[in-house]
């Protein structure tokens, strides 16, 4: 995939500004560690899901790791 390809997907995905701000928020505020780092786990799995759901490509084929 080049990257005008991987321009494009970028584009195409969207998220909820709003929601994401308060799913940090509360990460943030988590209780220890291991409650902080099952939510962070839940929020990068549900952004994931939702890059998925709006290109079709994995958000691994795309996402600069």
């Amino acid at each position: 995939m080049d990257s005008d390809q991987i321009n494009e997907l970028r584009k195409m995905s969207r998220v909820d500004v709003v929601y994401i701000y308060e799913e940090v928020h509360d990460l943030l505020n988590s209780k220890d560690w291991a409650e902080q780092s099952y939510k962070a786990s839940r929020l990068l799995d549900m952004l994931a899901h939702n890059f998925h759901a709006d290109t079709g490509h994995k958000i691994g084929t795309v996402a600069e790791l």
